[in-house]
């Protein structure tokens, strides 16, 4: 509407630091706007972490096994688009036919962009939840990484309660992604650089 495109990712992206903060919240859109993309991502790539590889036909494996009526011209460019999503956008690395795959940190800015997207609603969540889903089985966010940020949040205002007492851990949120995001960027200029990113 009148020229302007209202939309959490198109606010991030005019103020986000750097094109590597802008390629999570890119990632995170697209696999959700892509169920392909969010399913080889729970399905192959996930597991195949461990390995720390996958290759191009497992991917093609699988999407033959989800999609089996699409044509063998259409499997191949599905199969180089997730492909090439992961490498374009900083998941993995790796050429050719295999993906190298290893668990990695991120940035602030796009740790609060998605974030706020798995946690849209103030209210108490699990760490379990955050640990267990698309910040970790999508962007392959390292799992004290993202402990880190949770409490580099808190720091911040952005949460208002990190709890860790013996096998609960839960935290506090109280404010909608638009909001966190707004108050985040309104800061002054390098406040917001934290101190919690390597340990």
């Amino acid at each position: 509407p009148k020229g302007t495109l209202r939309t959490p990712l198109a606010y991030y992206a005019a103020r986000c630091s750097s094109p590597e903060d802008l390629q999570a919240a890119v990632f995170y859109e697209l696999a959700l706007a892509e169920p392909v993309v969010a399913m080889a991502a729970e399905e192959v790539i996930w597991p195949a972490l461990a390995q720390g590889s996958v290759d191009r036909e497992v991917v093609a494996e699988f999407i033959v096994q989800h999609l089996p009526d699409l044509r063998p011209a259409s499997r191949v460019k599905i199969v180089r688009a997730v492909a090439e999503t992961y490498r374009e956008l900083g998941v993995a690395h790796g050429s050719g036919d295999t993906l190298q795959l290893r668990l990695r940190q991120g940035s602030l800015e796009a740790f609060i962009y998605v974030f706020f997207g798995e946690f849209p609603e103030p209210g108490v969540y699990r760490f379990e939840r955050m640990e267990q889903g698309p910040m970790r089985r999508w962007l392959l966010w390292e799992r004290d990484w993202l402990r880190r940020q949770l409490y580099n949040l808190r720091d911040m205002d952005l949460v208002s309660k990190v709890s860790e007492i013996d096998t609960l851990r839960q935290f506090t949120t109280t404010m909608t992604r638009h909001d966190a995001l707004r108050r985040f960027f309104d800061r002054e200029q390098g406040e917001h650089r934290f101190l919690r990113e390597s340990h």
